[in-house]
């Protein structure tokens, strides 16, 4: 399927309205969720290597790519929530979810809630409370100001970045406790060669997630799926059939 040639949709949620690209057919549902700062675009070479027989939901989050960008806390339960609301709009409970890095947080929150979907596919996600327990470790405000700087990069909307990195609670951090509550089936994808989020926070997501696989695409970075988007495809593939 070509990037280009996905429908445009747009579904009103209690929060705004959110975006979406898709491809519809009567095959297995997926819905994609984007990292932070970045939107549907960022999964179009991914897009072409997906067979035609998946039924394909790219989704803008709020304050990214084409969705809406009100003056909120743009935090990752509020994006779940609208993202939740899209997919009841649309049918799409019972769908797979797949999340790269923030869109990962926000899937991950999903699952840990009365999620009914096929299952959750987690390429290197954020949102691990380790993560954040390593940054503060360091120099966390440069951390936290170089990934506001390359966020806004591709998303120029200085108030949804800024809220987005600053205003996440605590207690929607992911631990142990609550990755262990999924009971549904788990993939995780990461890039080895991972410079933003190291491979070892992968192997923390496969030991919280009982019965999850664990897939290191070799030679990748933080962007698998773009990259390298042939192998992420023929994972997502085998996950879904």
């Amino acid at each position: 399927m070509r990037y280009e040639d996905l429908e445009d949709i747009s579904v009103q949620t209690s929060l705004g309205t959110l975006h979406c690209k898709r491809h519809r057919t009567d095959g297995k549902k997926i819905v994609f969720l984007h990292g932070f700062g970045a939107s549907t675009k960022s999964f179009s070479r991914l897009a072409e290597q997906l067979p035609d027989e998946l039924c394909v939901y790219l989704v803008d989050l709020l304050g990214h790519g084409e969705s809406d960008a009100p003056r909120i806390q743009y935090t990752v339960g509020k994006q779940a929530q609208a993202v939740k609301e899209l997919m009841q709009s649309l049918d799409l409970q019972e769908s797979c979810i797949f999340g790269h890095s923030y869109g990962g947080w926000v899937a991950a929150l999903i699952a840990q809630g009365n999620y009914k979907g096929d299952g959750i596919i987690l390429e290197d996600a954020m949102g691990l409370k380790e993560i954040f327990d390593d940054i503060e470790k360091t120099d966390a405000k440069a951390w936290k100001e170089k990934w506001i700087a390359e966020a806004l990069i591709f998303n120029p909307r200085d108030w949804v970045i800024r809220s987005s990195a600053n205003d996440q609670p605590a207690s929607e951090y992911l631990t142990k406790e609550g990755l262990s509550s999924i009971v549904k089936p788990a993939l995780v994808i990461w890039g080895s060669d991972d410079k933003t989020l190291d491979v070892k926070y992968a192997k923390m997501f496969n030991n919280y997630i009982k019965g999850s696989v664990l897939e290191i695409v070799q030679d990748a970075g933080h962007v698998a799926h773009y990259a390298h988007a042939g192998a992420v495809a023929d994972l997502i593939k085998e996950f879904v059939s």
